[in-house]
């Protein structure tokens, strides 16, 4: 090779080492096979089955996991709208009670005439008059003593309700301090592990794995729960950042984390030592011959010259 093609810039290459050692032999390209990806997915909740279009497409392998997340969505979202009728119902049932209560005061007889009560009037008047007439035909003694066996039953029952009472907030002591008890595990086991961040998401999965242990009356070991845990997050975001579109999940992320990953990944990557080039080592070589010619002779003398 002549320095005027290196000078040039030429590059010869050596096609000799690259052809085949038989003639005419062709080299097999391996074939990929193509992921079907899907964009809706068949979803069967309360008996029906419907098709959910999904707002992108995901690789066919993972509709069995984002079919489960609809259904999810769907049960939360049905159980939802349950407890919101539910309660309107409540409330118009409760409007509905103090209207006949408070008609009850002012007009009983049109309150009880209602047919939805189906209470007779007649019959109920002259049930009234009939009590009236056998409490005048009891002596006076009889009326005492039904009198005080009222009022011993009435004491019996009082002391009955306090003792209902008395276990009632006994028990309701005890659990408020099993509460606290819970309630500063989970505070203290998530300021130890930075990881799981303190939201309703983490929350909810301590929780209910603590409420697992404790019915089957076992003590919570939160570093079991923290780890249980910390695995389904990991799964859980990672299975979702795989299905999603690579938009997706950088909008997700937003710039800030993306900034950060990259910062941390140039952070953690490997310094490259970049060899010097043939006009640096060339200017070293000048510059070093420079200061050494620059540099004063040293003086000579009889010591030196015969090396003594």
């Amino acid at each position: 090779m002549s320095e005027n093609a290196i000078d040039s810039g030429e590059i010869i290459e050596n096609t000799d080492s690259i052809e085949g050692s038989d003639e005419g032999e062709e080299i097999e390209t391996p074939v990929i096979p193509e992921r079907k990806r899907v964009s809706a997915i068949k979803v069967k909740f309360n008996g029906k089955e419907s098709e959910e279009k999904l707002p992108f497409e995901i690789d066919e392998e993972h509709a069995d996991w984002m079919r489960e997340q609809i259904q999810k969505a769907k049960l939360s979202a049905s159980k939802g709208q349950e407890y919101a009728n539910l309660e309107k119902e409540n409330k118009a049932l409760m409007a509905d009670v103090q209207a006949f209560f408070q008609e009850l005061k002012t007009n009983p007889k049109k309150a009880l005439s209602n047919p939805m009560f189906g209470v007779d009037i007649k019959n109920l008047a002259a049930q009234v008059l009939e009590d009236e007439l056998a409490e005048q035909e009891k002596s006076p003694e009889q009326r005492e003593k039904e009198k005080l066996q009222a009022r011993l039953q009435e004491l019996e029952d009082e002391r009955k309700k306090e003792k209902e009472e008395a276990e009632s907030a006994k028990y309701q002591a005890t659990l408020e301090r099993a509460y606290e008890k819970y309630d500063n595990m989970l505070e203290s086991t998530l300021k130890n592990n930075t990881d799981l961040p303190q939201t309703p998401y983490i929350v909810e999965k301590m929780t209910k794995y603590m409420s697992f242990m404790v019915e089957d009356g076992t003590e919570p070991d939160m570093e079991i729960i923290a780890n249980q845990v910390r695995t389904e997050m990991e799964s859980d975001i990672k299975h979702l950042l795989t299905i999603l579109p690579v938009d997706k999940v950088e909008a997700i992320l937003g710039a800030e984390v993306l900034s950060k990953l990259r910062k941390n990944r140039l952070a953690k990557a490997p310094s490259k030592v970049v060899p010097p080039t043939i006009k640096s080592q060339v200017k070293d070589v000048a510059t070093k011959t420079k200061k050494e010619e620059a540099k004063p002779a040293e003086k000579q003398t009889m010591r030196s010259f015969f090396g003594v």
